[in-house]
């Protein structure tokens, strides 16, 4: 997939989906970009930002250092974030996941929903597991005993988690690119398995506009910082 830069585009980010949007060759591109993100863009060891849900009301003046803002920068996107703090699919540091909220206007409110319509964009990139990867494994958790009490989670049900997510999507976006990622986190470290369970996903929906792209760990001690996120930017810029 190829896009060009132009003075009119939107992305919209779901943490952790990125969407852009082209229109045919001989007109100006418009780029719609959505990500659906847990932690990555939200803390790193110096800065914080907050989202008002989907609505993208950034209150860092710093936001251009984070990947997503790069990324859109680069394109000269108008992008659209939706972003919450310890967020997982199957598993968060709080009672509520993804698949419970992504949808709402406001995560609080289950009667409160966006609609998906407002903004149609052309590639969505989902960034989720990293908060997963570490609750999964945590049994005496406060959440884990309250999602799944006694009982263990295993590959299955964290694979058919991410593609109960992932459909949705599509059928939301049904002309989108739909790029899966992860990281720059621990959970792509070299023999963590959970780039192979998006990949197995993406693998059985047989969708050719639904794609991999993993962010390697650079074994950094807690979230990225700015080189991280610059590392990161330009690696989905490039594949992008």
């Amino acid at each position: 997939m190829q896009f060009k830069k132009a003075t009119t585009h939107f992305v919209l980010f779901l943490f952790a989906v990125l969407l852009l949007q082209k229109e045919s060759a001989a007109q100006l591109l418009q780029c719609k970009a959505e990500l659906k993100n847990d932690m990555l863009v939200l803390e790193n060891s110096r800065l914080k930002r907050t989202f008002f849900w989907n609505k993208k009301i950034v209150e860092n003046h710093l936001e251009i250092y984070f990947y997503d803002a790069i990324t859109a920068w680069h394109f000269n996107a108008q992008y659209h974030c939706t972003a919450k703090s310890g967020i997982g699919i199957t598993i968060s540091w709080f009672n509520e996941v993804m698949p419970d909220i992504y949808d709402r206007l406001y995560p609080k409110d289950s009667n409160s929903k966006w609609n998906f319509a407002s903004h149609v964009p052309g590639i969505v990139v989902v960034n989720l597991f990293q908060n997963d990867s570490w609750l999964v494994n945590m049994p005496d958790h406060e959440k884990f005993e309250i999602r799944y009490g006694n009982n263990k989670t295993s590959e299955a049900l964290i694979i058919d988690a991410y593609k109960f997510f992932i459909t949705p999507i599509r059928s939301k976006y049904p002309k989108a690119h739909v790029i899966c990622s992860l990281g720059d986190m621990d959970a792509t470290r070299e023999g963590f398995l959970w780039p192979a369970y998006i990949d197995s996903v993406v693998s059985k929906l047989n969708d050719k506009k639904i794609t991999t792209h993993f962010f390697p760990s650079e074994g950094a001690p807690g979230h990225p910082v700015t080189k991280d996120h610059e590392t990161m930017a330009a690696d989905l810029i490039a594949y992008i």
